[in-house]
């Protein structure tokens, strides 16, 4: 009866083990980071298949080096979400940590029916919210480099309402001092775009390309 028991136990803990976060790689022997915070630009698991998401796209790419690769964005996550999202990181304090960010597109798409007038105190509401983040993110982890990721233009012409907001929180973000990948002028291919405005497996290639060329500049 002991004996039964103790490999049910066993059993059971190979089990937790392999389910933990699976979208992070161990960190044994590795000694750069790269984390992912932010929405579903980032993590778009839920729209393409396994093998082509950013995720994905970034493993091939630095499965020759040194890199661990932790996700921690989320489908349909707002600036709100930054928070709860890296406070879980703060032991990658260092020099070899790269925090990509990608947050911003479901708040400006939460303007609804207000876009095309224009409402520019609630974008400007919005904007101190992020700059206030990303600022506070970089107090917690200051010896971590960060990349801003700007918001694309959706394919799909219900969401032009929206192209003016895009264009000038894509400008304000380039004034923050910080390095942006700039999707904006990158995502621009009908095929890179899936379910109206996520990521396609071609634009999981080009934003993975993307970190990568930002990484090593």
């Amino acid at each position: 009866m002991i004996v039964y028991l103790i490999i049910c136990l066993v059993l059971f803990l190979l089990v937790c083990l392999i389910n933990i976060n699976k979208n992070i790689e161990p960190l044994t022997n590795k000694n750069k980071q790269i984390i992912l915070l932010g929405d579903s630009i980032l993590n778009n698991s839920n729209y393409v298949d396994t093998k082509d998401t950013v995720f994905s796209q970034l493993q091939k790419l630095f499965n020759s080096t040194n890199t661990n690769i932790i996700m921690k964005a989320e489908d349909n996550a707002k600036i709100v979400n930054l928070d709860s999202q890296y406070n879980s990181l703060l032991e990658y304090n260092n020099s070899d940590t790269y925090i990509v960010i990608s947050i911003g597109g479901n708040d400006i798409l939460g303007l609804t029916n207000k876009a095309n007038t224009n409402n520019n105190s609630q974008f400007s509401e919005l904007m101190n919210e992020y700059k206030e983040e990303i600022t506070l993110l970089h107090s917690k982890l200051p010896k971590a480099y960060i990349l801003l990721v700007s918001l694309y233009y959706p394919i799909d012409t219900r969401f032009s309402i929206y192209k003016n907001f895009i264009t000038k929180w894509n400008q304000n973000m380039v004034g923050l001092g910080y390095q942006v990948i700039h999707l904006d002028t990158l995502l621009v291919d009908k095929d890179d775009i899936i379910s109206s405005i996520e990521p396609s497996p071609s634009g999981s290639k080009k934003i993975a390309h993307a970190i990568l060329k930002a990484i090593n500049k």
